[in-house]
């Protein structure tokens, strides 16, 4: 059985940095397992929108979406935890979930705070594409792209290389305009 999961927004979550706000991701795991995927971070946000879908085979039991705020140095922060029992959602039924986030058990100095929305399907028909931007209860549905366990989203560090690189080209372009100005002026 197909589960297909879409990860839709987060809604007050608790501030992990010191700019007031955090880089929120989630990690998607089953049991006490490492997380089987992820979705991207979202910077200096404590409303995040993620609109990602994971597809998973052959998953029961309970889906542990674990929310953490992402930091360059240093450990990243716990940010709530949210459990879904996979037995209990019905087959071909589209299901928008909020669900509240809270502390992990035995870790009493975790601080958790917010909610994380998501769209659950199992073993939807062949096409996932008339199940995309569906689901009552939620204004932050929309289309989105599905994504397959075993092609889990590129590495955040490879996107922020990317956008420092255009931004350090962006700056490089910006003085030499300045120069070619100062050089026609004087």
């Amino acid at each position: 059985m197909t589960t297909f999961i879409k990860i839709l927004n987060g809604t007050d979550l608790r501030s992990a940095d010191i700019n007031g706000k955090s880089d929120p991701y989630v990690t998607v795991t089953f049991g006490e397992e490492k997380p089987i995927w992820r979705t991207w971070v979202q910077k200096k946000t404590l409303s995040p929108i993620w609109n990602q879908w994971c597809e998973l085979e052959d998953v029961e039991g309970k889906l542990i979406l674990d929310v953490w705020d992402w930091d360059k140095i240093g450990k990243h922060a716990f940010l709530g935890r949210a459990i879904v029992d996979l037995g209990e959602i019905s087959v071909n039924e589209l299901e928008t979930l909020p669900l509240q986030l809270e502390k992990r058990e035995g870790k009493k100095k975790d601080k958790a705070q917010g909610q994380i929305y998501l769209l659950i399907h199992k073993d939807p028909p062949s096409e996932v594409e008339p199940f995309l931007g569906q689901g009552k209860g939620n204004p932050m549905v929309d289309a989105s792209v599905k994504i397959k366990k075993d092609k889990p989203p590129k590495d955040v560090e490879i996107k922020e290389k990317k956008e420092k690189k255009e931004k350090s080209e962006k700056k490089e372009k910006k003085e030499k305009k300045k120069k070619k100005k100062k050089k026609e002026k004087g």
